[in-house]
């Protein structure tokens, strides 16, 4: 069976995703590795990362491989499996599907309606302090894994990446993190799960100001994908995560 033509929209986006996720697992000191097919973390399990993410749609062979020896590791299970263009069969590999989402892609902005600042007032985090309340106000709670925060103060010193918040340090009201990897911007980590477009689109221009001239990439799923759309994003292709069972 032929395979849909893929949208190197949808290309782009997982791989600013994969450049994303191993900075934070990086930051976590675990072991990551590009290989030509997929994105691979080995090492342990990181709540809320995939320690696999593939990185084309024709290289299943390949990623099959990369699975099977995550298998037969020692990885604490359970791990789970970023299909980035929903090409593989996990289903009958002992794999569950946890959700579906589409990658969303936005061009660059070129006018004035964009370009201008709002007047909604943007906070870039770039204390430890201001992180950790970052992190409480995305999370709604005191981190949940309390040994460890999941973004380690060691990222505040990556120049491709914005923490964005309105509010005040103590008061976040909204915010999102903006990574530039792989010539895009990735938009992920949006908080409050209903948060105010206005202040949304606020944190996206301000990313759009930081790095002129580089498209708004993503994944979304649901009401969070509408709201992205209406704010201007198209869907570029469907992406899986599964986990093992």
């Amino acid at each position: 069976m032929l395979m849909a033509e893929l949208d190197p929209r949808a290309l782009m986006a997982a791989r600013n995703n994969a450049s994303w996720c191993d900075l934070v697992c990086r930051a976590h000191r675990l072991t990551t590795q590009f290989q030509e097919a997929c994105w691979v973390q080995g090492s342990a399990t990181l709540p809320l990362y995939p320690n696999l993410i593939t990185l084309d749609q024709e290289g299943s062979e390949r990623q099959i491989g990369a699975l099977d020896r995550l298998r037969a590791s020692s990885l604490a299970e359970p791990w789970s499996v970023k299909d980035s263009f929903s090409s593989l069969p996990l289903s009958t590999r002992g794999f569950s599907l946890l959700f579906e989402a589409q990658w969303i892609w936005r061009p660059s902005a070129q006018g004035p309606g964009r370009t201008e600042p709002s007047r909604t007032q943007v906070l870039v985090v770039r204390s430890p302090d201001q992180l950790g309340a970052w992190e409480t106000a995305w999370d709604g709670a005191p981190p949940q894994w309390a040994s460890r925060r999941l973004f380690p103060d060691p990222l505040l010193a990556s120049p491709d990446l914005l923490f964005l918040a309105v509010g005040e340090d103590r008061e976040m009201e909204a915010g999102a993190i903006a990574s530039r990897f792989d010539g895009a911007i990735g938009i992920s980590n949006v908080f409050p799960e209903a948060v105010p477009e206005d202040l949304l689109e606020a944190c996206l221009g301000h990313a759009e100001r930081t790095w002129p001239g580089l498209p708004l990439v993503g994944y979304e799923r649901g009401e969070d994908l509408a709201r992205m759309e209406r704010l201007g994003f198209e869907r570029t292709g469907a992406l899986r995560v599964w986990q093992t069972s």
